[in-house]
């Protein structure tokens, strides 16, 4: 039974109907973000298309009730030999029409049982990357010549390198979250969750810069693009690539994260904190994470004696 007031699928429907009224779910009844909406429908309009080529016709005439575990694991097997995507790709697409076959079950279109065919694909085992301190030092100065907006990226990718954060954490900054006075900061991880984390003076120098700087509108996200909209993470990430590139730092799987988890591992290396007080200024969600950064420490503070 559904559990809220929205226009129940037809038993008839179609698989484009099916996407469009699963997309108006997700952001009116779930209240989802809009990029993230915007991320789901293009996950599902890749099974889309894929299924109006297997099938050789439009999806305005398949029947969601036609959809079978096969067409998901088909399709995943495509995305991986055609688009050559990684286990991680296919993980959150598998994820995504998870999601939408839960939807079409809950309307009595498919069975709630359909999916259990289809294994997750095991994830990638990531390697634990951080920079070095002239690799930092090379990229704050990289900033300064390089970013399409110093003032702004250099407020950001300092609050990542000092403050610990994670990119969604960021994206959701306030200005109401920061207290250059105070020196603090508070970071929202999910609803109802969040932490306050101390604020270097640098940082917090960088930041009200930034606020000098930032264009007067009602947008309450702090970090704005050149429409004084929310900025994405991908234009985090493009200044990011910039960044390295001019700072010349040329090493594999290095990604705005591992500004985190060089953070974090500085922290631990210097141990003028309590492991426990280290535990709540970063967040962290599992005893894997923890054992991965206290590993690299260890091994950095090897390197050092």
């Amino acid at each position: 039974m559904m559990k809220h007031d929205f226009p129940r699928l037809r038993k008839q429907a179609t698989l484009y109907e099916s996407v469009q009224l699963y997309l108006a779910y997700l952001q009116t009844v779930r209240k989802l973000e809009t990029n993230s909406v915007t991320h789901y429908g293009n996950d599902l309009s890749l099974f889309v298309r894929f299924v109006e080529r297997v099938e050789s016709v439009e999806a305005e005439h398949v029947p969601a009730s036609s959809l079978t575990a096969k067409h998901v694991t088909e399709f995943l097997r495509d995305q991986t030999v055609r688009r050559g995507n990684g286990s991680a790709s296919n993980r959150r697409r598998l994820s995504c029409l998870r999601g939408f076959f839960r939807y079409l079950a809950e309307h009595g279109i498919v069975s709630s049982d359909l999916l259990i065919e289809t294994p997750m694909p095991a994830a990638p085992k990531r390697k634990l990357v951080v920079l070095t301190p002239a690799e930092v030092k090379a990229f704050l100065a990289a900033i300064q010549t390089s970013a399409p907006y110093p003032v702004r990226d250099d407020a950001i990718f300092r609050t990542f390198l000092t403050c610990g954060c994670r990119l969604s954490e960021l994206l959701h900054l306030r200005w109401e979250d920061i207290d250059i006075t105070g020196g603090w900061i508070r970071f929202s991880s999910r609803p109802g969750s969040s932490r306050v984390v101390p604020l270097p003076k640098q940082t917090a120098v960088a930041l009200a810069r930034y606020a000098d700087k930032r264009p007067k509108t009602g947008e309450e996200r702090l970090f704005l693009n050149r429409h004084r909209q929310p900025i994405t993470k991908g234009a985090v990430y493009h200044s990011f690539r910039k960044c390295l590139s001019a700072a010349k730092i040329q090493r594999s799987g290095i990604t705005v994260h591992s500004l985190r988890n060089t953070f974090l591992v500085r922290m631990l290396t210097e141990g003028t904190l309590p492991l426990h007080r280290i535990w709540d200024i970063a967040g962290i969600r599992t005893q894997t994470t923890l054992t991965a950064l206290l590993k690299e420490a260890a091994m950095q503070r090897g390197q050092t004696d």
